[in-house]
């Protein structure tokens, strides 16, 4: 009878642990789906952050010819006095 009562014993053990890691699993799996959501949020912000950058790039640039355009093309700025000149 007592190796009966061991082997019960066994298996009620074997049968805590394989919920044990199921339950270990499913949370695993939450979490994993977690930061694959996560990550996909961060990939489309970081999409988004570039298409505002290019955007900001391009109005620069666009601002940058009309102004040279405006002050006869001269992109070189104007000369300022060297520091021995202050002394």
């Amino acid at each position: 009878a007592g190796n009966v009562e061991q082997a019960a014993a066994g298996a009620r053990e074997v049968t805590a642990t394989i919920s044990s890691v199921s339950k270990k699993a499913s949370t695993t799996g939450a979490a994993a789906s977690e930061v694959q959501e996560s990550a996909k949020q961060l990939s489309d912000e970081s999409q988004n952050l570039s298409n505002v950058v290019q955007g900001f790039l391009v109005t620069i640039r666009t601002d940058s010819c009309s102004s040279e355009q405006a002050d006869g093309g001269s992109a070189e700025p104007a000369e300022q006095g060297s520091e021995e000149d202050d002394v």
